[in-house]
């Protein structure tokens, strides 16, 4: 079976703090209501800092599902991405909900192996930002986590992106017709509002 992401091997002392660039990897903790904003303002420090000359620029992201608020990220910033050239490469554990990432190239892949829920949603951008979320066996739009945010950390970036590559190959590529359709609706869930979690039911016997 396939373990998730340790998050215990990139933080030593995990604390919450106010994000800065090129600050070290940490922990924090992440209201639901607050993931997909976060995650913006943490793409668009990474997509100020990404290396010109370490050639094209290769985000990978691999997500529960088009719902998972680092997909609403993702294609919040679809424009900057494709000015900046940027190439993305897409892992989802849902397709039947799926949605690509918003870049000038994309490559979409589907990690159907349900022992892989167990992984936890990942991204990295570039070769020194990277950002570890909750396992995708809980869905992340309903529930607070903690998170790991990194810029300008080169290590992580790396270990990051040795657990993406590993479910990658594990992976089955989605054809070109499928990616364009879910390109747009990657576009549409972007747009729309994010609403409150309703107050949850309770029933009682009388």
């Amino acid at each position: 079976m396939t373990k998730g992401f340790d998050l215990s091997a990139h933080v030593t002392q995990p604390r919450a703090e106010t994000m800065t660039l090129n600050a070290p990897a940490h922990m924090i903790v992440v209201k639901k209501e607050e993931k997909e904003t976060k995650l913006r303002e943490f793409l668009a420090h990474a997509l100020k800092t990404l290396d010109a000359a370490g050639g094209v620029p290769v985000m990978r992201v691999l997500a529960r599902c088009s719902g998972s608020p680092v997909m609403r990220a993702v294609a919040a910033i679809r424009g900057e991405l494709a000015a900046a050239g940027v190439e993305a490469q897409v892992m989802l554990a849902v397709l039947d909900d799926a949605s690509a990432a918003s870049a000038a190239s994309v490559s979409v892949r589907h990690l159907g192996d349900v022992r892989c829920l167990d992984a936890h949603e990942l991204l990295v951008f570039g070769t020194a930002s990277s950002w570890i979320g909750d396992s995708m066996r809980r869905d992340p739009s309903v529930r607070d986590s903690f998170e790991l945010h990194a810029l300008g950390d080169a290590a992580s970036a790396r270990r990051v992106a040795l657990s993406f590559d590993r479910l990658w190959v594990r992976s089955v590529a989605v054809k070109a017709p499928v990616v364009e359709a879910v390109m747009d609706m990657t576009a549409e869930l972007a747009a729309l509002p994010v609403e409150p979690a309703s107050a949850p039911q309770v029933l009682t016997r009388h």
